[in-house]
């Protein structure tokens, strides 16, 4: 195991202020920090649009949808993503 987060302790204070931000705003998901991430994401990618998800498998069931997949289409993925595709079902 090792260990996630900041050495450099003026990253860990930015780290920290985010996070009491968010405990501040109540802003877990859906927030303004999550607006923030999705506009600099589009920003640093050169893209339209950019959205921030909880999970790989949250992000697959997104690019599934914004491709128009339905369920019974064939999708073929790694093995390690057939949850993602069960939740599209839903």
């Amino acid at each position: 195991m090792f260990a996630v987060g900041p050495d450099d302790p003026e990253e860990k204070r930015e780290w920290i202020e985010a996070l009491e931000r968010a405990i501040d705003e109540s802003s877990f998901c859906l927030g303004s920090a999550t607006e923030r991430f999705e506009f600099r994401c589009q920003e640093f990618l050169g893209i339209p649009h950019a959205i921030g998800v909880s999970s790989g498998t949250d992000g697959l069931k997104v690019a599934l949808a914004a491709v128009g997949v339905k369920p019974g289409d064939e999708v073929i993925l790694a093995t390690a993503t057939g949850m993602a595709i069960r939740f599209q079902e839903s």
